[in-house]
């Protein structure tokens, strides 16, 4: 019998297209260099539609000695809506872990109230 190759329908230039139809990606790196280490670090964060994820890397080297500097991770969500956000951000450097919850609420009603507004409210 001979093999026969199936055609698939959606082509691989158009799968990664429509995969980041709508897609935001971002990043960088940077180093901080003192007198006493080196540190270079990069991140990377990735948004599709109103979901971003990011990661981060930092890795110090010494210029003193050959003493070990921990390296850094982190790892971040964040959902937005119209008028609210929620995320999560993890780092872990060495044994210390840390780990935080973000949230922000926008408010459309109340506020000040100044010259017609104000004597409306007052009768």
């Amino acid at each position: 019998m001979a093999d026969k190759k199936i055609k698939s329908p959606i082509k691989k230039k158009n799968l990664i297209s429509s995969l980041l139809k709508n897609t935001t990606l971002g990043g960088g790196i940077g180093v901080q260099d003192t007198e006493h280490e080196t540190i270079p670090s990069a991140e990377f964060n990735i948004t599709k539609g109103k979901t971003t994820v990011g990661a981060s890397v930092a890795k110090g080297f010494s210029k003193v000695d050959k003493q070990n500097i921990n390296s850094q991770l982190g790892f971040s969500v964040t959902r937005e809506g119209d008028a609210s956000s929620v995320g999560v951000e993890g780092i872990k450097s060495g044994k210390s872990k840390y780990l935080g919850l973000t949230f922000s609420k926008k408010f459309n009603k109340g506020g000040q109230v100044t010259g017609d507004n104000y004597i409306k409210d007052l009768i």
